[in-house]
């Protein structure tokens, strides 16, 4: 506990007094260390804990729970082509899409505490990975369960319905999802004309009796915006996001090939030498676009919760796939390829036009402008040279910005990438210590 700030600490005792919680913080105020702390907390001398997530995260998770638990713990991923694991493991940490296939495995055991992150992908309880969690029938058991969110509610009320279910559970259990929409959704018959013809439907997607609703959620309900705690938070955190890398691990051993042989400093002739650089920008390239899928669905996650987000990249082709992806995002374009005056009139658009939700930028060009509109940043790739992601990290934190800055840097695991966000973080340290 002497780890977490005040308003973390009063976010762990209040989960602490529950049997189920829903923490509701807004991203960058700490939602992973406050829910390790709540297992840290735990009376249990010997306490279990099952934490269910997103696949790009599983790997961020077991890092973050063997660097702040308190607790002498062994800790198992369970991931696509990993070796299974055995029950003596005191902490899991497996995402949704496995959920079903270890339904068995999940339900051996009561949990001491049961962590879902990024709750909201639990929001439609007709989902496979809904029904795989949270039951109705047979949820995964457990004592204690945290809900790890910053947005509760997507869109509408409706999305909260599963979580208040399940935090409600044991207190309320004849509280039906009929009645809950009927009662906060504004639910009512309606028409909708298919290839078939008109079809009476219940619609559920309003809205009805808010401020009994809020009253509703308040006892199981924490939320922190860092609007509210901005003076105890950091004006920039750093986070590192390793992402699985099961699938590529040909493409990765050829990246680290490469990049060990141009390590070396071996004495080449010039036309030698451009053909290493060659082969090791193509190496990296290949790793670059093997992630792109988990870099789209951790961006698509962020914008669930935020309003605009900065993306940095390294190869063009990257940059290239990143517009085409968000290109209904109205994304602003920074890189070589934009003349300085368009530059300057996508960052105008991007400050103040709310469509505008991306700044999508190389980081080569990332010097001498300001993006205060966002306060996360994410590296879709990195740099070889520290001074330049600096640069590119500093577009958001400058004079203007009034929220604590969160960077992100998404890697595969034993990717070259994840050697640089280490070298970053020594260099940074002795800068620091100079300056």
């Amino acid at each position: 506990m002497n780890l977490l700030k005040p308003f973390q600490k009063d976010v762990v005792q209040f989960c602490l007094e529950r049997q189920n919680s829903l923490m509701a913080l807004e991203m960058g105020t700490g939602k992973t260390i406050c829910a390790i702390g709540v297992f840290n907390a735990l009376p249990a001398a010997h306490a279990t804990m099952l934490v269910v997530c997103p696949a790009n995260l599983v790997l961020n998770w077991a890092m973050e729970i063997e660097k702040w638990t308190t607790r002498l713990c062994f800790v198992a991923t369970i991931m696509a082509g990993r070796k299974p694991v055995h029950l003596v493991e005191d902490v899991w940490v497996i995402s949704y899409d496995l959920a079903k296939k270890w339904k068995n495995e999940l339900r051996c055991r009561r949990w001491d505490l049961l962590v879902c992150d990024e709750s909201h992908y639990l929001k439609n309880q007709g989902a496979q990975r809904t029904k795989e969690v949270l039951g109705p029938r047979s949820p995964i058991p457990a004592s204690k369960r945290l809900f790890l969110t910053g947005t509760p509610i997507l869109s509408r009320p409706l999305d909260l319905w599963t979580t208040l279910r399940a935090c409600s559970r044991n207190n309320n259990p004849q509280y039906s999802w009929w009645d809950y929409v009927h009662r906060y959704c504004d639910a009512h018959r309606t028409t909708v004309y298919t290839k078939r013809g008109p079809k009476k439907i219940l619609d559920c997607t309003g809205a009805s009796n808010l401020q009994e609703l809020h009253d509703r959620i308040q006892p199981f309900m924490i939320r922190r915006l860092k609007k509210d705690v901005l003076k105890e938070l950091p004006p920039k955190v750093r986070q590192k996001i390793v992402l699985p890398a099961a699938k590529f691990k040909t493409i990765i051993k050829e990246e680290r090939r490469m990049y060990e042989a141009h390590q070396e400093k071996r004495i080449y002739t010039a036309q030698r030498a451009g053909e290493v650089i060659a082969e090791q920008q193509n190496a990296r390239l290949a790793v670059a676009q093997a992630k792109l899928p988990f870099v789209i669905d951790h961006v698509r996650n962020i914008l669930e919760q935020e309003d605009k987000v900065i993306l940095f990249y390294y190869h063009h082709a990257i940059g290239d796939a990143l517009a085409e992806e968000f290109k209904d995002m109205n994304p602003a374009l920074i890189n070589g390829n934009v003349a300085q005056a368009e530059r300057m009139k996508n960052l105008e658009r991007f400050q103040t036009d709310a469509q505008s939700r991306i700044l999508l930028g190389s980081i080569s060009t990332a010097v001498g402008y300001s993006a205060t509109a966002a306060s996360v940043t994410v590296f879709c790739e990195l740099d070889w040279v520290p001074g330049n992601l600096h640069q590119a990290e500093d577009r958001s934190h400058r004079i203007g910005q009034s929220e604590s800055v969160l960077v992100q840097y998404l890697v595969l695991e034993g990717s070259v990438d994840d050697d640089l966000v280490e070298t970053l973080t020594e260099k940074t340290a002795i800068v620091q210590q100079v300056l």
